[in-house]
């Protein structure tokens, strides 16, 4: 795996993990469905909590994607050596 695959990886790992928490955080909707019935309000919370994700990721993070990163690379050397 290349650098910037690992790279990549992590990130996506870290804002996978903040989409979820922050689905945790904001629980169930209440009150007046903004795009429809019930459903289809919580299908696009989850939408609007992975972009949060990916935002809070791209602008540093939370710490999770430097360490995933550095134990992917280390597994790496495992292997090769």
């Amino acid at each position: 795996m290349s650098n910037d695959q690992i790279d990549k990886v992590s990130k996506d790992f870290e804002s996978m993990f903040v989409g979820q928490m922050l689905e945790q955080m904001f629980g169930d909707s209440e009150g007046t469905e903004a795009f429809g019935d019930s459903q289809s309000s919580e299908v696009y919370k989850g939408l609007m909590m992975d972009e949060y994700g990916k935002q809070i990721t791209r602008s540093g993070g939370i710490g999770i994607a430097d360490y995933v990163k550095q134990e992917l690379l280390k597994l790496q050397e495992t292997q090769r050596g």
